[in-house]
């Protein structure tokens, strides 16, 4: 069995809401398209969307700015949705801008879209499937969520029960995780209890795949939470060879933020391909940290 990570799903394509300069991003679109249309010159992209080619080429290198229309009809070009077009439009408008107080509105709006689309779940598709439930459908999984991420050991077992190495004596599950046979005990109930794992040949099975949080789940902080707290008590009793934390503080603007914001992003993508592909062998915690301390002036 490949392993697998609990809310990980097939990739999406990073966006461009990672850039904060529209320049940087048309010469990203524009190389993306040239890959796909070998030999795309500057002049079909310029003709098609109404300008010089010198123009065009000006403004790349900094030399000047497209107008609203001109911007509008590079990304109809470049085959993008609306969403980017006006996240495009908006950064355009903020370089431009010579109002300090239109620039902070400005820049408050370029934000919240930046954070918007810059979260994992939209680079990361639940594996679930994707019909819309019926009404009574929906509270029964509603109610199975409530349960299973109310319990941060519910996750873990779930995930260790898939692993190669699991054991199947309810005493070697309770040490392996370092958890008391009774509590352990409570935590494959209530995974029974749900379906979500059967057992088959002395064996505990998982019947399915750990289930996903969205980001709007009201549930979210509250797992978190719990399973920081499960992790810092698993890291007390290991000894430090025995696992590796990184923590920083450190000081940027919001724009930097949101880079290493997408920078995370980034790397979640690559590290998904490595755990799909590699050997269920052991169940390891993954966290990373990214918040101001201080509110913005």
């Amino acid at each position: 069995m490949s392993g697998y990570i609990e809310s990980w799903g097939p990739l999406k394509t990073i966006s461009i809401y990672e850039k904060d300069n529209y320049r940087s991003i048309i010469k990203a679109l524009l190389s993306e398209q040239k890959k796909h249309e070998e030999g795309l010159p500057l002049a079909v992209v310029a003709q098609s969307c109404h300008m010089q080619p010198s123009y065009l080429s000006n403004v790349l290198k900094e030399r000047g700015h497209f107008s609203s229309d001109q911007a509008f009809m590079l990304m109809n070009f470049l085959k993008r949705s609306n969403e980017e077009t006006e996240y495009l439009l908006l950064l355009i408008e903020l370089e431009r801008c010579g109002i300090p107080y239109r620039k902070k509105y400005l820049k408050e709006k370029i934000n919240r879209l930046r954070q918007q689309h810059l979260r994992a779940e939209k680079y990361i598709e639940s594996q679930g499937n994707q019909n819309e439930p019926e009404p009574h459908e929906t509270a029964r999984l509603q109610s199975k969520e409530l349960e299973y991420y109310s319990d941060p050991l519910a996750p873990l077992f779930h995930i260790y029960l898939g692993t190669q190495k699991a054991r199947s004596d309810l005493a070697g599950i309770a040490r392996d995780l370092g958890v008391d046979t009774n509590r352990a005990k409570e935590t494959l109930e209530l995974l029974e209890r749900h379906k979500l794992i059967q057992r088959s040949k002395g064996k505990w099975i998982p019947q399915a795949e750990p289930m996903h949080l969205s980001k709007d789940s009201p549930m979210l902080r509250m797992y978190h939470i719990a399973m920081r707290s499960l992790s810092i008590d698993r890291m007390i009793r290991m000894q430090s060879k025995d696992y590796y934390s990184f923590s920083a503080t450190i000081s940027m603007d919001e724009s930097s933020q949101m880079a290493v914001r997408a920078e995370f992003l980034k790397f979640i993508q690559r590290a998904q391909e490595v755990v799909k592909s590699a050997p269920a062998e052991r169940v390891l915690q993954l966290h990373f940290d990214l918040f101001p301390w201080t509110s913005e002036q």
